[in-house]
């Protein structure tokens, strides 16, 4: 299981099937996306909830002295999970990627390659890959590189901290999504880089 985060002001939670698609259908987030992509305008893209695929946290106090599973990288607790984010992608690759993903025999290299969920970013000119993390490849950064190079893409080195946000689409923005993504688990990649 992964968590997501309401806003920068709260702490996570977990996120189930349910409360995946609550966010991605939910209209008020949507409208955002939609005027965020129209303007550009960063502050409605800051508004909105985002997906922490990478960890869950441990419970400890914020800055203020509240206690809950605040997003920290010391309490970070390892899924299993990498999110690659793949950046400045033009409307014409995007729409090349779009139909690689939707073709008949795209489920099946997934499977292999170990992908859950690509999504198009609320900017409309990046991808989101969700993959299980391999041991042989590394650490959560390696593992981004290893299936940055299986894939063909540039991969954004920005994401190799745990505690890293992934904003939220629209579900129509989703290309593709296994349901394992929302009970999948590696417990020995965490016990490996739990700590580092």
């Amino acid at each position: 299981m992964f968590s997501y985060q309401k806003n920068f002001v709260n702490p996570t939670l977990p996120v189930d099937e349910q409360q995946f698609y609550a966010l991605v259908r939910a209209a008020q987030w949507n409208k955002n996306i939609d005027k965020y992509r129209e303007t550009h305008d960063a502050a409605l893209k800051r508004k909105l909830p985002a997906f922490i695929f990478q960890a869950t946290f441990d419970e400890t106090e914020s800055k203020a002295g509240k206690l809950g599973t605040w997003r920290k990288q010391s309490a970070t607790r390892l899924t299993g999970l990498v999110v690659m984010d793949v950046d400045h992608v033009e409307s014409d690759e995007l729409r090349v990627k779009s139909e690689e993903f939707a073709a008949a025999d795209f489920p099946q290299k997934a499977k292999e390659l170990g992908i859950l969920l690509i999504y198009i970013t609320p900017s409309g000119h990046g991808l989101k890959i969700v993959f299980k993390a391999r041991l042989e490849w590394g650490n959560l950064i390696d593992n981004q590189h290893q299936m940055a190079k299986v894939l063909g893409v540039e991969v954004d080195e920005s994401c190799k901290d745990a505690s890293r946000m992934s904003f939220i689409c629209k579900e129509s923005d989703i290309l593709y999504i296994d349901k394992e993504l929302f009970t999948y688990e590696n417990k020995e990649f965490a016990e490996r880089y739990d700590d580092g």
